[in-house]
């Protein structure tokens, strides 16, 4: 068992979320993006690492984003109940993502319904987990490459609260934070998200979600376990 202590830990309540994947950085791309919405329970993790094997990852490509001299690592824990693609349902699915932070535009981006906008964050990604074939499949179309993970299970509000990844083969992250109150209920938020290696012209997934935060961020810890496959779900359980 590995653990860490956390940067800090969000609740949120995606109350809509609308990503345009596989926008061309290039505007006189001839590449068609697909349009995404979902709506999903949510918890955001950062993490701060040792800048330098990210550094290396990512090349001259792009430069990180340092705080106190280390890598920022969000991981993204979602429970989706809805989930189009193009106009098309494709049902519920439970994510894990897992992006690295490096600079990008900054900039503001308005967010109908929220009270404040946060500027637009741009990450490579490093990880995306999916437990519904049909999204995974789908996503492919778009040029990302999404792993079957077995499930995420998030705890119901509360004083005290964590969740449970488990990506396969024994592989389980589980955290846990005390809450503290958001600053404001509906927060509007923007993310770019690139892939790692690719060309400065390349596409890039723009996200956009009005979000309910029911717990702002706040310190905690993050312990990564394996566990034989007969008891994968048992051991998420008993964490």
């Amino acid at each position: 068992m590995a653990s860490s202590h956390l940067a800090g830990v969000a609740r949120l309540g995606v109350a809509a979320a609308i990503l345009l994947l596989g926008a061309p950085a290039n505007p006189d791309s001839q590449r068609a993006p697909q349009f995404m919405s979902k709506q999903c329970n949510e918890d955001a993790i950062r993490v701060h690492l040792d800048p330098h094997p990210f550094q290396q990852l990512v090349g001259t490509k792009f430069s990180l984003v340092l705080e106190d001299g280390k890598a920022v690592l969000l991981i993204l824990a979602q429970d989706c109940s809805q989930y189009w693609l193009d106009g098309k349902d494709l049902g519920p699915t439970q994510e894990i993502h897992v992006w690295l932070s490096i600079d990008g535009p900054n900039d503001t981006r308005p967010v109908v319904g929220a009270q404040i906008t946060r500027p637009t964050m741009t990450w490579v990604r490093l990880f995306d987990g999916s437990t519904n074939p049909q999204h995974r499949n789908a996503r492919m179309t778009a040029g990302s490459v999404l792993t079957a993970i077995e499930g995420v299970s998030l705890d119901p509000p509360g004083s005290q609260r964590g969740g449970r990844a488990s990506l396969g083969k024994g592989l389980v992250y589980s955290w846990r934070v005390v809450s503290a109150p958001p600053p404001a209920r509906m927060v509007g938020v923007n993310h770019d998200v690139r892939n790692p290696g690719i060309a400065a012209d390349a596409s890039v997934d723009q996200i956009q979600a009005l979000v309910c935060m029911s717990a702002a961020a706040s310190p905690g810890t993050l312990q990564v376990t394996r566990c034989s496959p007969g008891s994968r779900w048992a051991a998420i359980r008993s964490l």
